[in-house]
């Protein structure tokens, strides 16, 4: 891989020179920004992120990279919060959607359990839910339902201030006309999901959460708590 060498030219003024009177101001040079690096490159990763996360005003980053079941890569930047102590490898975050990858993973574990099935239709479990005969569960995963999305996801309105239940939720979105006919089109919908976690709560006979802690996460040792 080839790297761009770049200089900054620092002038320096000698004593005499300066007599004659103040230099001109010129404009300072610009450090040029690093780029992403086409293969595995720590330091040159670690100068892109850190450009990054400058350039475009984030608060704080996380980057860890895994190679063949190993942490070859792992820096922090910015801060927890703004205005906040420096952000660590010990900071917590709110990580929202990575649950649903759990979620497809409980699914997958009660179908090698036999208990259900991927191909199983929706009517299964919640017949009352539109088209629930023409959508499978492996929709609802994989994004495919139709179901409408009940959470924007690029702002928060008031709906999202406003205390809910699941099957609220369930009963105002996917009950409603769908967005697309199943498996026609791919669209990001959390109502899928929260369609799915019910499914999971029924077959297995307990809350979603109490089930993910006993089937993966004490298994597995995670349980650092903050």
């Amino acid at each position: 891989m080839h790297l761009r060498r770049w200089f900054v030219a620092i002038a320096l003024c000698s004593a005499t020179a300066c007599s004659r009177g103040p230099a001109p101001l010129r404009p300072p040079v610009a450090a040029a920004t690093p780029h992403l690096p086409v293969a595995f490159d720590a330091a040159a990763l670690d100068a892109w992120m850190a450009a990054q996360v400058q350039q475009r005003g984030l608060v704080g980053v996380q980057l860890a990279i895994a190679r063949g079941g190993e942490l070859v890569f792992s820096r922090s930047y910015g801060r927890a919060r703004v205005g906040g102590a420096k952000l660590s490898d010990d900071t917590a975050f709110a990580i929202g959607s990575i649950t649903k990858q759990f979620v497809c993973a409980a699914a997958a574990m009660l179908e090698h359990d036999g208990k259900l099935s991927l191909t199983d239709p929706v009517a299964k479990y919640q017949p009352e839910l539109t088209r629930a005969s023409d959508i499978t569960l492996d929709d609802l995963g994989a994004h495919l339902s139709g179901y409408r999305d009940f959470y924007p996801l690029d702002f928060l309105d008031q709906r999202m201030r406003t205390p809910t239940t699941p099957a609220a939720v369930m009963q105002r979105y996917a009950t409603a006309p769908l967005d697309f006919e199943p498996r026609t089109r791919w669209s990001y919908s959390n109502t899928g999901f929260l369609v799915l976690g019910r499914v999971i709560e029924q077959v297995g006979g307990t809350p979603l959460g109490p089930w993910l802690r006993a089937h993966v996460f004490a298994p597995l040792h995670m349980d650092h708590k903050i």
